[in-house]
């Protein structure tokens, strides 16, 4: 008896559906989204659009994503969340297309729409979902391990694509690497239509419903999605996420290191760095949550997005210039998993499991509501003054401004959840 539970335990497909997650992140935001800020300057120069102008097809991406994500619980009710996730990937190829044989501004903000549909499809809010509904314990752990496929993959996109790109003597060699892009998602479409198994929402309600009833871990539900309309803390949260991603400087830093002196591959270098220690910071916060509670893994997000953004203002080509950058993408990647494995998180600590499928697909659309503004916002003060500068300061202010919002928020919900908690 004894060895077959074990074998049952090691051959749970839950570990396959995981795997199959974990891909879609690779090859689907990794190549698709997270990577995209190496494709600004050359396709802006091949063009000779202004940045401002050519990026707002990432608002276009993001109102999408805002707009479509309010009506996932009810999409993948109807559904499914494998269908949902095959129909997102689909999406993924036609931007890739658009954006292989666009020439003009309009196609390029049509691929940011299918690009939209792609993630909201396919990242943080469907695979909080799949995951919560597979897994029972240490979900923080494995929604790390899971979303920091996200940046190895663009990691991956950013060293196998910036030489294709920057082809010497060919203006469009970005059209090669979007080739390359859809080959591997056609590739993940078999892979997840043959190998992603659905798994009913009731099933996944009870079974998380049981183990809570016997895990002291588990034992907080959280609170109802219409007490939670009441808190304001509820919405200070909601509101730091939305100027978190408003002021997310990963969309222009590529460019502005290039502008201000550094070649194309030691910008690229100084992306990869980040994505690569992203997947790592994805991972620890995961396991910081399982291990020390919201507490320390948020404050560890928001001191070091502040110290990332403020270490800009120093960084100037030169040895210790070029080390300086590369400790800004480390800071700075520890922020971002504000935008992906901390949102679920968030949704789990501060909210509960009670409302956690309406709260995290909130958090997603009020997080990609940000974004909407994020490229024009940063970019209108370059096409004005040739320089970051005020936009560095602006986003400065927010993240400070972030985490003395988010605590105060934090520490209402705590002290609400342990009354409640009492009171059981």
């Amino acid at each position: 008896m004894k060895n077959g539970n074990l074998k049952e335990r090691k051959f749970s497909y839950k570990w396959v559906v995981a795997a199959v997650c974990f891909l879609v992140l690779f090859i689907g935001l990794g190549f698709c989204s997270t990577a995209k800020t190496v494709y600004i300057e050359p396709i802006t120069t091949a063009f000779n659009f202004p940045r401002s102008a050519f990026t707002v097809n990432d608002s276009f991406r993001y109102i999408t994503v805002t707009f479509v994500t309010l009506f996932f619980d009810m999409l993948v009710r109807k559904l499914g969340t494998k269908r949902l996730l095959l129909l997102g990937i689909v999406c993924y190829i036609i931007s890739s297309l658009i954006y292989t044989f666009a020439a003009s501004l309009p196609l390029f903000y049509l691929a940011g729409i299918f690009l939209g549909l792609g993630v909201s499809w396919t990242s943080t809010t469907m695979i909080s979902v799949i995951i919560n509904r597979w897994f029972t314990k240490n979900k923080g752990t494995i929604l790390g391990v899971i979303f920091a496929s996200n940046a190895l993959g663009s990691a991956v996109c950013i060293y196998v694509t910036t030489p294709i790109i920057y082809e010497k003597g060919n203006l469009f060699g970005y059209k090669n690497a979007y080739l390359l892009t859809v080959l591997l998602l056609v590739l993940l479409l078999i892979i997840t239509a043959i190998f992603y198994k659905e798994k009913s929402l009731s099933t996944s309600q009870i079974l998380n419903k049981e183990t809570a009833e016997k895990s002291n871990q588990n034992a907080w539900q959280g609170f109802e999605y219409k007490a939670l309309l009441k808190m304001p803390s509820f919405y200070v949260i909601n509101i730091s996420v939305f100027l978190i991603t408003m002021s997310q400087i990963g969309v222009v830093t590529t460019a502005h290191f290039i502008d201000i002196g550094f070649d194309p591959a030691f910008a690229t270098t100084v992306t990869a760095v980040s994505n690569v220690t992203l997947a790592l910071f994805k991972i620890l916060m995961g396991i910081f949550y399982d291990k020390f509670g919201i507490r320390v893994t948020l404050n560890c997000c928001l001191i070091s997005s502040l110290l990332g953004k403020l270490l800009l203002f120093v960084i100037t080509p030169g040895a210790s210039g070029k080390a300086l950058a590369i400790l800004f993408g480390v800071l700075n990647s520890l922020g971002v998993t504000m935008e992906t494995v901390m949102l679920p998180i968030l949704a789990l600590a501060l909210f509960g499991e009670i409302s956690f499928n309406k709260t995290v697909a909130l958090l997603t659309s009020i997080c990609a509501a940000g974004f909407i503004l994020a490229s024009p916002i940063l970019n209108i003060p370059f096409d004005i003054t040739g320089s970051y500068t005020i936009s560095f300061a602006f986003v400065c202010f927010v993240a400070l401004f972030v985490f003395l919002a988010m605590n105060f928020a934090m520490a209402d919900l705590v002290k609400r959840k342990t009354s409640m908690q009492s009171k059981n």
